[in-house]
């Protein structure tokens, strides 16, 4: 295994600090691509254009979002009694 402690913004699972909207949407788990989408639209992520036409999303700023979620999901939308 290298060792990725010399090389920035890489987490030593191998993710990206720098995330695609694609990737994001697969390091978040269970949620698509439109799920990241609208959370830029709403404006609780923010939207980096990296390149004309590429938008990168912080990671450290998606996990950031995960761990200030205090509201539980709803019946019948993926919480089960």
């Amino acid at each position: 295994m290298s060792d990725t402690s010399t090389i920035p913004d890489v987490t030593p699972y191998g993710w990206p600090r720098w995330l695609s909207v694609r990737t994001a949407a697969l390091y978040a788990g269970q949620i698509d691509e439109g799920s990241i989408r609208r959370l830029i639209s709403a404006g609780k992520l923010t939207a980096h254009r990296i390149l004309k036409g590429r938008i990168a999303v912080d990671r450290l700023e998606l996990d950031a979002l995960a761990e200030a979620a205090t509201t539980t999901p709803r019946l019948g939308r993926g919480r089960h009694r």
